[in-house]
């Protein structure tokens, strides 16, 4: 029997961070981009459809660029770490 114990190397990745949203901003920029697309209209066939759909993630994705601060992993980051964590341990 052979065993392969080698470990795979995480590559390091910046991930955005939802947990330090400040989600009052991040409304107000979504209320701002929702009202720049097109008056909602009843949905005849699936190319309106997917106009509406794909309207509505750029928009999102829009928002999340611009709102949602970005964190690098690295190979020591502790990604269960929380802002709660940070506080309990001062105290």
């Amino acid at each position: 029997m052979e065993l392969d114990l080698t470990a795979d190397i995480i590559q390091e990745e910046d991930i955005n961070n939802f947990c330090n949203v400040d989600w009052d901003e991040f409304r107000k920029e979504l209320s701002v981009q929702l009202a720049n697309l097109l008056q909602p209209t009843p949905i005849d066939n699936q190319k309106q459809l997917e106009h509406s759909c794909e309207s509505l993630t750029k928009a999102i994705q829009c928002v999340i660029v611009t709102q949602v601060p970005v964190m690098n992993i690295t190979l020591k980051s502790k990604r269960w770490w929380t802002k709660e964590l940070t506080q309990l341990r001062c105290q």
